[in-house]
């Protein structure tokens, strides 16, 4: 909401939501028109022309095949779904509405992310990419840590890194494999390695972990291609090595969020096409599969 309102792009008609301090904070702060505690009057109201949705991840189909089905436009916290028959649901939703469907996935709107795929051309140039997520370590009982409620941390988190390498590709995601880490004192299913081949050619390498130290950059990524490296480290420094020089680009971290809010406003108004969400539903249900 923060982000959101900083864009002065978007006026705060609705909030909805099952709990009363949350309501309070939020109107105090974000002055919206209205607060209930019944969802479907957001999805009712003909001035609301984006839903957004950040519940807990197992809510999440349920609220935009609604929202769809009342041709609205959607903007949902990943992940879209937890299940195939969920995301088929959502997936025949979207093609019969007037809404478009947004998923938060936002680091594919990053400047640096941008910027690599400018330098790099990787989308016309096959690259091998290496991502590294320290994502940290959460305890068992934590709602996204349960596979019912939350799904588990790969589809719940892991799949922004998908996304962002998907971006950079721009071919077709052909295949996606997860191999999980075997350790009893890391119980849950989030340590893994995540592979990716692309139809350009491209692969990808995703370590996603939360066995590592908090002083440790919390995302890396290292692109090779055409005879260069670079390395963006946590989205805050970039190093460009090519055959002759290196260069370094430093900026405030900047993981894409205002960017991904402008850009919906952007497809809401007809200013832009939104092809991201066919990225999300192919790699939605690669990991579904891959996970269940």
């Amino acid at each position: 909401l923060p982000i959101m309102k900083k864009t002065n792009l978007y006026h705060f008609r609705g909030l909805a939501t099952t709990g009363g301090t949350g309501t309070a904070q939020a109107q105090d702060v974000f002055s919206f028109d209205f607060t209930t505690n019944n969802y479907k009057d957001l999805i009712n109201d003909y001035d609301i022309d984006l839903i957004v949705i950040s519940t807990q991840h197992n809510s999440h189909a349920k609220f935009i095949i609604e929202a769809l089905e009342a041709d609205k436009n959607i903007y949902c916290e990943k992940p879209l779904c937890l299940t195939i028959d969920e995301l088929d649901r959502i997936e025949s939703a979207y093609r019969n509405s007037k809404g478009e469907l947004f998923c938060g996935m936002n680091r594919r709107h990053a400047p640096l992310i941008k910027q690599i795929k400018k330098n790099f051309s990787t989308d016309k140039i096959p690259a091998v990419y290496d991502y590294i997520a320290n994502a940290g370590f959460i305890l068992e009982n934590h709602w996204t840590q349960d596979e019912k409620t939350g799904g588990g941390r790969i589809i719940g988190e892991a799949c922004h890194f998908v996304d962002t390498i998907q971006y950079l590709d721009g071919s077709t995601l052909l295949s996606l494999n997860i191999t999980f880490a075997q350790n009893g004192a890391y119980p849950k299913k989030d340590n893994a390695i995540i592979t990716l081949q692309f139809e350009s050619g491209a692969v990808g390498n995703i370590i996603y972990t939360s066995m590592g130290s908090k002083k440790y950059p919390k995302e890396q990524l290292r692109v090779f291609s055409n005879g260069a490296v670079c390395e963006m480290d946590n989205y805050i420094k970039m190093n460009q090595y090519g055959r002759i020089k290196k260069k370094t680009i430093k900026l405030r971290q900047d993981k894409g969020i205002m960017n991904e809010y402008e850009f919906i406003h952007k497809v809401i108004i007809g200013k832009e096409i939104n092809t991201v969400i066919e990225d999300a539903f192919v790699s939605h249900r690669m990991m579904i599969k891959e996970i269940n």
